[in-house]
């Protein structure tokens, strides 16, 4: 009866220390980023711009970043990428651009790392980079964020989670409301026309 008690309390720890420890990790995110719009709407042939942000725990700070945005290139095309001041000015030589662009179809690398000591400027909540396309094709393409590291300014990695996949939905091009009005009006003038001569 004894060895049954003992392997009860033994069990009954045990379940309580993983427990303690499946909150600990999983809710150990020091920082969360997102898609700023999380869902775009566009028309073939539109130039669109989407930010990347980063929600920071208080005390938190981001000393640089390596992350790929993966598009459907079928949909849209990459055409630029603006970092912003937030790790420190480019001009300043306070941070630099280590992004190295399209890697693969579908595919774009931006990164940035800061040389500053104190980063203690920035908000809780700001944007990383935006990031900019062309509309070229129909259809619905997904925005995904591949993180290759986020870390601090000490150079440490921050914990972090992708909030969810952005979208963005093209749409054909509408055909004008004159064009159509026009064809109508030529459609019934050939009409009259060979009514006339008939």
């Amino acid at each position: 009866m004894k060895a049954r008690g003992v392997l009860r309390n033994g069990v009954a720890v045990l379940s309580a220390l993983v427990i303690f420890t499946w909150v600990v990790i999983t809710g150990a995110q020091a920082a969360t980023v997102y898609w700023e719009p999380a869902t775009t709407n566009v028309t073939v042939g539109e130039n669109f711009s989407i930010n990347v942000g980063i929600t920071l725990d208080a005390g938190e700070d981001v000393g640089g970043f390596d992350l790929d945005v993966l598009y459907d290139n079928t949909i849209m095309e990459f055409a630029s990428y603006a970092l912003t001041e937030n790790l420190g000015s480019l001009a300043a030589y306070e941070a630099e651009d280590w992004s190295n662009g399209v890697t693969s179809p579908g595919v774009v690398n931006i990164a940035s790392v800061s040389y500053l000591d104190d980063l203690s400027f920035q908000p809780d909540d700001f944007t990383l980079f935006t990031v900019s396309f062309i509309a070229v094709a129909p259809g619905t393409s997904g925005l995904e964020l591949n993180p290759d590291y986020i870390s601090d300014a000490a150079g440490d990695a921050l914990t972090f989670q992708i909030a969810q996949p952005g979208s963005v939905n093209v749409s054909p091009v509408p055909v004008p409301a004159s064009l159509v009005l026009l064809g109508s009006g030529l459609l019934g003038l050939v009409t009259v026309s060979r009514r006339a001569r008939g």
